[in-house]
């Protein structure tokens, strides 16, 4: 297992969730324009208001992740299962880099 691939790829994974969540404040912020006048459009800017913040959430649980994984990485502890303290199977970190959990453990 290569620890600094998945370093690489655990940042690159932070800078391009940090650049959705800018264009999602953005997009709260509504600076590409105000809610419209009419009725009908401020039901779409609702709905789609409702759709950006669960957007955000999901983006942000996973910007946590990926941040708590560069923390273990910095503390040694990356690649060991927080519930069991086993080793993280190679295969599942490569697919989901910031795994904190063994497979057993995450089933």
């Amino acid at each position: 297992m290569n620890v600094e691939l998945l370093k690489k790829s655990l940042m690159k994974s932070k800078m391009v969730l940090e650049k959705r969540l800018d264009n999602i404040q953005n997009d709260k912020l509504r600076k590409k324009g105000a809610i419209s006048a009419d009725f009908a459009e401020q039901a779409v800017d609702v709905e789609n208001d409702e759709v950006i913040d669960g957007l955000e959430s999901i983006e942000l649980n996973e910007l946590k992740k990926v941040n708590a994984a560069l923390e273990r990485m910095k503390n040694g502890s990356y690649g060991i299962c927080i519930s069991c303290g086993r080793k993280i199977e190679a295969k599942r970190l490569e697919a989901i880099a910031y795994s904190s959990q063994c497979l057993e453990c995450a089933n």
